[in-house]
């Protein structure tokens, strides 16, 4: 009873740092890619608890029947290597653009048509955030602290882990339109109501002026 939960909140200053699409050669790629191709974006750690190799799996079992898509992976790690591999086995690594590091997490979401994330565990992840703050939308896992900030066919799709038919469905069903809208509407609410950086302050204080007796 005496545990109080705050979530973390963020606002329209977040990414102010941002100067906007400035002409790296990343950048400048992904924004070829994106006129011919449908961009599914993971930004993670390439270690075990991402399931990235659980992702590059799906990703190439939803390539045999959609073609105009690319996966672009932002991160590294110790797996990147088996993760390289994989891609090759399951002939999809020229499907894949491969970001080791970048300061322009808030150009490629807004590049991006899609975030994925397939973690088997998650603290809070603020990625989430940022990927509702540009209007991306996103796919993730139905697993730890996930559902707190995405709500299955509310603001985003969770599906349950390692499930590759699950993951391959979720794929083919972001590229809806219609339903990114609602997703987009119902992140902007999130965003204003549960994730707000006033409101973290707000709830923050009273935590103290109660333990004061202020």
């Amino acid at each position: 009873k005496k545990i109080k939960v705050i979530y973390y909140g963020v606002d329209k200053t977040y990414f102010d740092k941002t100067t906007g699409y400035k002409k790296t050669k990343h950048l400048e790629l992904i924004k070829k890619e994106k006129n011919t191709h449908f961009l599914f974006c993971c930004i993670a750690r390439h270690v075990n608890q991402k399931s990235l190799d659980f992702l590059i799996l799906s990703f190439a079992e939803f390539s045999k029947k959609n073609v105009n898509c690319k996966l672009l992976l932002v991160g590294d790690g110790p797996e990147r290597e088996k993760l390289i591999q994989i891609s090759k086995k399951a002939n999809i690594y020229k499907k894949i653009i491969w970001i080791k590091f970048s300061e322009y997490i808030k150009d490629i979401l807004t590049l991006s048509d899609a975030f994925v994330l397939p973690s088997k565990y998650e603290g809070f992840g603020i990625v989430f955030l940022e990927a509702m703050l540009t209007n991306t939308p996103i796919i993730s896992t139905n697993i730890s602290a996930i559902p707190e900030v995405i709500t299955n066919n509310y603001n985003g799709i969770l599906i349950e882990p390692n499930n590759i038919n699950q993951m391959v469905l979720a794929l083919k069903k972001i590229q809806n339109k219609k339903l990114v809208k609602k997703f987009n509407i119902n992140s902007k609410k999130l965003l204003s109501s549960k994730f707000n950086l006033e409101v973290m302050f707000k709830k923050t204080n009273n935590i103290y002026y109660n333990v004061l007796n202020v």
